[in-house]
Order: C-alpha cells, then sequence, then structure tokens
C-alpha cells in the first residue's frame, strides 16, 4: 500500500487494494486505527529507488514482503501457521459474525464478500457450543417464565 494513494488521513479512509475479481475498495476506519497508519514512516522498500512511487506504507515491495516475521510470530506464538490472507479473513469474520454477533450482511459488506454464504461456511466457526447452547436455554426459560408468570422447571 502506498501511504499517499492508499490512505485519506483527512476522510479516515483506506483504500483496500481489489484482488479476486474485484476492484479497489475504500473503507472508513475507527479513528484508532487511523491514527496508528498515520504515525507509522514513510518508508522504501530494500533496494529500491528512493523515489515517491516507491514509497510503501510498511515498507514492503509486495504482498509476501512479511512471510518471515509472520511465521517467525506464529511460532514463537505456539499457534498454526496459516497464511496472512486466509488468517485475516478467518479472523474478521470470526470475531465480527461469533464473537462480536455482528450482522452478517454488514460484516461481509465491509469484509468484501460478494457471497455471504462464503462466509458463513468458510470464515466462521462454532465457539463454545455446549455452554452457549445451555446458556440460551436458560434464558429461554428464564423469559417464558417471566412473560406467562407459569413456573415451568421443577426445583430439585
Amino acid at each position: 500500500m502506498h501511504p499517499r494513494k492508499h490512505i485519506d488521513k483527512a476522510k479516515g479512509v483506506i483504500c483496500i487494494p481489489g484482488a479476486k475479481g474485484h476492484g479497489d475498495r475504500w473503507l472508513r476506519v475507527p479513528d484508532e486505527v487511523m491514527a496508528e497508519l498515520a504515525a507509522l514512516p514513510e518508508v522504501y522498500p530494500r533496494d529500491w529507488p528512493r523515489k515517491p512511487e516507491n514509497l510503501r506504507l510498511f515498507g514492503y515491495a509486495g504482498r509476501g514482503g512479511p512471510i518471515k516475521l509472520w511465521n517467525k510470530a506464529c511460532e514463537a506464538a505456539g499457534i498454526e501457521q496459516i497464511p496472512f490472507h486466509p488468517a485475516g479473513r478467518h479472523g474478521f469474520g470470526q470475531e465480527m459474525n461469533v464473537r462480536q454477533k455482528v450482522d452478517e450482511k454488514a460484516a461481509g459488506a465491509f469484509g468484501g464478500w460478494s457471497d455471504l454464504n462464503l462466509m458463513r461456511n468458510t470464515y466462521t466457526h462454532a465457539e463454545d457450543t455446549v455452554s452457549k447452547i445451555h446458556q440460551a436455554f436458560r434464558q429461554g426459560l428464564t423469559d417464558a417464565e417471566r412473560k406467562t408468570g407459569l413456573k415451568l422447571r421443577k426445583e430439585p
């Protein structure tokens, strides 16, 4: 990403370069993220001529540039080494849909999925299944008792 072409600090938006048949997308990011990006120094990839068009937001020449550091970080954390694109997609889908309960349409639109089934079937995963279902059952029972005034559960 070029720091002057792919970030508009005044509008608080970043450009996600197009991929897989999709064009570039401009997204509004939280102010905290924009502040972090704006604070990054402008850098050139190693051994590239110091021309303005060669500036890069993170200093990497291409999309695969950070792979060594990524793998080292995964190893240090003791986690599976998933390539960063799928990790980002799974992380985003999981965090937004499962953990933060953002509706699928909003998460899908922001995340750039044209097919919500792909997002749902590939990039989100069940977590804490038993405890969530038990809690939902208890809450439903409590709500039903409150609404009807009936005692629906027997005390042991």
